[in-house]
This record gives structure tokens, C-alpha cells and sequence, in this order.
């Protein structure tokens, strides 16, 4: 017998080994968001509105987006603006980009922790390797949840809540109830619309049982998440009573704004129709489908290949109708029937689904597949010693679109990486922090207005008062808006309106300074040249359009074009004042 100390080192217990897993896991999501961030320095418009009122409130004059104003409840996310006030509070004011740079290391810890707990959820149901790879390898990689981790805007904190939600529903654990409430509460303070994502999943979990989480039967079951519902009442109750006495009402301005005037209607009796009839427009309607796993806005201004669309489409339908399959895991139908709830979300009820809207259907289209292979998995196991060679053949076939699927996600990551890198590049650091500095340096007062559609970058940088489309940051517009409509119709997106609703807009708001992109420009001048000749005289151009199409192979080139370009006019009276 050797000595203690020369004995070979035992291996290391499965516990060991499985915490070892994990932390590779959390390291390798962290890593990739983190070096996305770090090539793409990617920080998406919507993060500079949430910023300028977080970093009021840092500065102490109030959470909202005018300081001295009262308050404008002019953001969604309640942690999505406060734990950014925090970062600014710790980075100092005159580091913003540091504090961007503490946000993206939340949210990218966030993240990982997701990615710890669908790794755990593959361990509950005993996923081999594959399954395991396939839902761990294509959520690292997906390109809209890795960007809007880093970004600036919720994503992170959404994955993490959905899946905690998932996990409280699969965790045996006495008081399942109180860890899903808790949850749920997060989904809440994440985003106001996230109890559709905690409900779809809650929906499926309920018909389809795959666990007894909470009740080994539906009547137990409902008195659970009775219970988790009043705890998330309880979690979200202080923000929401917040903000009814800060601000005046609970709904956020950036809802009341969008939502002005909108042709969109909710009738219940049409919601059921289009629940029934989403299998059958799938493919010949726009849809949230074809653009789950395409890059950004890539369905909108095109210049990435059909192919994608189709291949995204594909997925959402085997997914979100795989509840069909009698023989299919209960998880997995559980999971298939939420991803069917939240695509019918993002098509019916969000119409024109954001970018970073899609990843919270997306990851449970994810979550499905990686079951249906599970299950493949298993009618192979069923069959593997009375048919060894077709189970081979089929064995092979599957790691086979496993190995296809992980591909493709890569190569639209890589791709989506380098646009975000021109676009921060070329417009975003190019054109609209530029344009947004000059409005500053030139601008008389501080109390100078800007009218805008795009209201991050110009309103941030510049610190002006703005007037911006549809009215996030600013009660005026709306108030315009609903002036005008009973002369003009109704106001529907930048856009989409007409130009003699744009014209009727300024003659009505009378804004110090424009900021706009060409387009309404041209319109303007072929409608209502004086306007512009007149009245507004044009100070300034920010442009890097010749720079966008020097660069030989830029997928997506067109959504750069769209913004490539800002023409800054002032109102001839307002310059002698």
C-alpha cells in the first residue's frame, strides 16, 4: 500500500463534477457576452432614453427624462432603469460608458445564471449530451439575446426570470409556490407585459403536468399558483404603488405614447380567432416566427438571405406545435404549448415585435427543441436491440441537424456581430452622438427644443428639452397628437404617417431645433417647401452613408442606410432670440 500522501488523487464525485459543469456554463455565457461587448462596444438607442432618466435620478433630480419637469414616467423596465442609476451612481457622473460597461456585467451575470439553470433543467429530465449541447450551445449564441444582454436594454433579466420561472415549476422543493411567486415578481419588475411569458408557461405546466412541483393534481396545482400570485402581487405592489403616486399612474408614458391613436384593437372574439388560425398564416403572413432567429430589424430593411426567415419559421412551427404529439414528454408539450402562447403574443397582440421582444419566445422555442430531441433520443433507446442499424442511422441524423443547428446560430452571430460593430462605428458613435454633441454646444438654452423620432442618442447627448416621436419623452406630443387627430386622423408611427401630419405637427409644437433623418425631409420639401426655407433654416448634416457602402461585405447594409443620415434645421426666429 502506498503512503497517504503518494496515493493517486481520487476522482471526483459526480456532485464534483456536475458544480464544475456549471460554473463552465455561467463562465462560457458570461464570456461570449462580455466579448461581444467588447468587439461591438454595441449600446442600442432605447439604452440611452432608460439612461438620461436613470441618471437624473443618480444625480439626484428625480427618475425621469427632463430634469426640473415634473415627473415623466418616460421607460418600461423598472429594474432596467434603476439598477442603471446605481451604476451611475458608482461610476460617477461624467462616466457614462463606465457605467454602461457595469450594466452589461450585471446582465451578463444575469445570463449565466440562466444558462445554470437550463443546464439544470436538462439534468432533471436526464437530457444526454446532445439535447444538453443543443439548448445550452444555441441559447449562448443566439445574436438578439447575447446583444440585448449588452446593449443596455432587459434581456438579461428577462432569461434569467423565465427561467427561474421554469425552474420553480420542475424543483421539488417544499414551498415551490413562494420560489415561482418570487419569480413571477422579477418577470414583473423586468417588464409590465412579462406576466404573458410567467402565464404561458404557468398555462402549459398546468395541462400538460410534466411534474409535481406544485401538486400532484390540477386542483392542488391552482391553489399553488393562487398563492404565487398573491406573492408576486406583493413583490411588484411597491413599484407599482411608486410610480402611481410619483408619476402619477402606473402605465408608463412610453405605453400611453405608443399606444395613442393606434388602428391595432384588442377585440377578445378576434384574439380567439387569430389564436386558431396562427398555425395557418405561419408561413403566409408576416409573423413573430421568421424573425425569432433572424438578426435585428433583418425582416424590416432586408439585405440578409429569405433563407433565414424560412429556417427561423421552421423552428417556431415544429416547436410551438409539438404539444400535438400525443407520445411527446409532458416537459416538452408543457414547453411546446408556452412557446405557442408567447409567438401568438408577439404576432397578435405586439404586432411589430422589437428586437429584444423576440428572445423571450425565442428561448422557449429553444427549450422545446432540445426536449423533442430528448425524446428522439429515447424512441431510439426503445428500439436500439431490435433494430441497432436503423437506430444508428437515426442517431446519426439527429446529432447530425444538432451539429447543422449550432452552425448556423454561429455563423448568424458572428454576422450580426460585425453589423452591430459598423453600426456602433459608423451611426451610432458616427452620426447621432455627433449630431446629439452639436445640438448641445449650439443650442442657446438648455431649455431649447428638438423634435425627433429617435430619441436616444440625440436626447441624451444633447441634454435638450425634445419634442419626440411618438411622445416617450415628452407629454406635449401626445397632447399634440391627440389635438390634432380630429383635423389630421389618427397618428400612427413616424413612419407612417402622412406629411401633412408631420407638417401639422411642428406648425402646432413649433420646436427651436429639427433633427430628422432625410426622408420626412424630401417629403417636406415636395409638400410644404416654405416650412423649410422659411421658417427653419438648416444648420447642419451628419452623414456616413459613403462610408456604409465603401465597406465591401456588410450584411444587413440597409438597416445601417436608414440611419446614416441627419439633417439638423433651426427656427429662424428662435435664433435671435
Amino acid at each position: 500500500m502506498l503512503p497517504e500522501d503518494d496515493k493517486p488523487p481520487a476522482q471526483p464525485t459526480l456532485v464534483v463534477q456536475q458544480k464544475r459543469n456549471r460554473l463552465a456554463v455561467f463562465l462560457a455565457t458570461v464570456f461570449i457576452c462580455l466579448f461581444y461587448a467588447w468587439y461591438t462596444n454595441h449600446a442600442w438607442e432605447d439604452w440611452y432614453i432608460t439612461f438620461r432618466a436613470s441618471k437624473n435620478l443618480a444625480l439626484g433630480n428625480g427618475l425621469t427624462f427632463t430634469a426640473g419637469e415634473p415627473p415623466l414616467h418616460s421607460f418600461t423596465s423598472p429594474l432596467g432603469s434603476t439598477v442603471p442609476a446605481l451604476c451611475s451612481l458608482v461610476a460617477g457622473p461624467e462616466r457614462d460608458g463606465l457605467a454602461l460597461w457595469y450594466y452589461r456585467f450585471f446582465s451578463a451575470t444575469l445570463l449565466g445564471l440562466a444558462a445554470v439553470m437550463l443546464f439544470d433543467i436538462c439534468r432533471r429530465y436526464r437530457y444526454g449530451p446532445w439535447a444538453t449541447v443543443l439548448l445550452l450551445g444555441c441559447f449562448m449564441i443566439e445574436s438578439k439575446i447575447v446583444d440585448n444582454t449588452i446593449n443596455g436594454m432587459e434581456t438579461g433579466l428577462m432569461m434569467f426570470f423565465i427561467a427561474l420561472t421554469i425552474r420553480a415549476h420542475v424543483r421539488t422543493t417544499p414551498r415551490a409556490w413562494l420560489h415561482l411567486g418570487l419569480a413571477w415578481g422579477g418577470l414583473m419588475w423586468s417588464r409590465p407585459d412579462a406576466f404573458v411569458y410567467g402565464a404561458a408557461i404557468s398555462i402549459g405546466f398546468f395541462l400538460f403536468q410534466p411534474g409535481p412541483a406544485l401538486g400532484i393534481n390540477r386542483i392542488a396545482m391552482l391553489k399553488n399558483l393562487a398563492r404565487a400570485a398573491g406573492i408576486c402581487t406583493l413583490v411588484y405592489l411597491p413599484w407599482f404603488a411608486g410610480a402611481w403616486i410619483y408619476y402619477g399612474s402606473p402605465i408608463p408614458n412610453t405605453i400611453t405614447a405608443k399606444a395613442l391613436d393606434s388602428s391595432h384593437h384588442l377585440i377578445l372574439l378576434d384574439l380567439v380567432k387569430d389564436f386558431f388560425a396562427l398555425p395557418f398564416k405561419n408561413y403566409p403572413a408576416l409573423t413573430a416566427a421568421e424573425q425569432a432567429f433572424a438578426p435585428p430589424y433583418a425582416r424590416v430593411f432586408g439585405g440578409w438571405p429569405d433563407q433565414i426567415y424560412v429556417y427561423s419559421r421552421m423552428l417556431c412551427t415544429v416547436a410551438c406545435y409539438y404539444w400535438l404529439v400525443p407520445f411527446a414528454s409532458r416537459f416538452g408539450r408543457s414547453m411546446s404549448f408556452a412557446a405557442m402562447i408567447a409567438q401568438f403574443y408577439l404576432t397578435d397582440v405586439t404586432p411589430h415585435p422589437m428586437p429584444w421582444y423576440l428572445p423571450n419566445g425565442a428561448v422557449l422555442v429553444l427549450i422545446t427543441l432540445a426536449a423533442i430531441f430528448h425524446d428522439g433520443q429515447r424512441l431510439a433507446d426503445r428500439f436500439r436491440e431490435e433494430m441497432p442499424k436503423q437506430v444508428r442511422t437515426w442517431e446519426i441524423g439527429m446529432r447530425s441537424l444538432i451539429s447543422a443547428q449550432l452552425l448556423v446560430f454561429f455563423l448568424l452571430f458572428a454576422t450580426t456581430a460585425y453589423q452591430s460593430y459598423w453600426q456602433q462605428v459608423l451611426v451610432e458613435d458616427g452620426v447621432r452622438t455627433q449630431a446629439g454633441l452639436w445640438l448641445k454646444k449650439n443650442a442657446k438654452s438648455p431649455n431649447e427644443t428638438v423634435m425627433v423620432e429617435c430619441l436616444g442618442y440625440l436626447g441624451f447627448f444633447s441634454e435638450l428639452k425634445m419634442y419626440d416621436y411618438p411622445g416617450m419623452g415628452t407629454p406635449e406630443t401626445v397632447a399634440a397628437r391627440r389635438k390634432l387627430r380630429e383635423q389630421h386622423g389618427p397618428y400612427a408611427s413616424w413612419a407612417e404617417i402622412t406629411t401633412p401630419q408631420k407638417i401639422a405637427l411642428i406648425r402646432e409644437m413649433k420646436p427651436d431645433w429639427l433633427a430628422f433623418r432625410p426622408y420626412p425631409v424630401i417629403g417636406i420639401m415636395q409638400t410644404e417647401p416654405a416650412l423649410l426655407q422659411e421658417e427653419y433654416e438648416r444648420k447642419a448634416i451628419f452623414e456616413t452613408t459613403a462610408r456604409i457602402k465603401e465597406i465591401p461585405y456588410l450584411p444587413g447594409r440597409p438597416f445601417l442606410e436608414f440611419d446614416s443620415s441627419f439633417m439638423i434645421f433651426r427656427r429662424k426666429d428662435s435664433a435671435t432670440k
